[in-house]
């Protein structure tokens, strides 16, 4: 079975934030590849707790409860030293933002395929993991991918 991760945007997009297309495309993504399948790295739960109380308005009861409702939806990806370890090097040899590289590099540590990320570089490949825009993809794309059935 395939596993996908998801980066803090799909979840803040997913909760409704921004606009509705991005909701509808992360809702429909999350959902139609089954939330059995998806991986939550800890520090995309945290940087989406973060965005819920900052900028989307709620109190840290109802952000927390939220975010405690994807962690039992999802599988809970935590940060091992070594995952770290391998963001810092990620972080160096390809230039990626330090946290962006911490929930690739958990994501590789627990066995995903494809890491869901508007934020970073869509068609990246990693220790196993390849980074997906659905943002970019055609209908026709998404449902390939939510399938399974897409190639890399």
């Amino acid at each position: 079975m395939r596993r996908f991760s998801i980066d803090s945007n799909i979840l803040i997009y997913a909760e409704g934030a921004v606009d509705t297309r991005r909701r509808d495309i992360a809702v429909s993504m999350i959902f139609g590849i089954g939330l059995e399948r998806m991986v939550l790295p800890m520090q995309a739960a945290g940087e989406t707790l973060r965005w819920m109380i900052r900028k989307g308005g709620l109190s840290k009861t109802d952000a927390s409860r939220r975010v405690l409702w994807w962690m039992e939806m999802c599988m809970p990806a935590a940060v091992s030293v070594e995952a770290f370890r391998s963001a810092l090097k990620l972080s160096a040899e390809h230039e990626f933002q330090i946290w962006d590289a911490v929930i690739l590099a958990a994501s590789a540590e627990a066995g995903v395929e494809f890491l869901l990320s508007e934020d970073m570089q869509h068609g990246f490949r990693w220790s196993g993991v390849t980074i997906i825009n659905p943002f970019i993809l055609t209908l026709e794309q998404r449902t390939v991918l939510a399938a399974g059935r897409i190639r890399h």
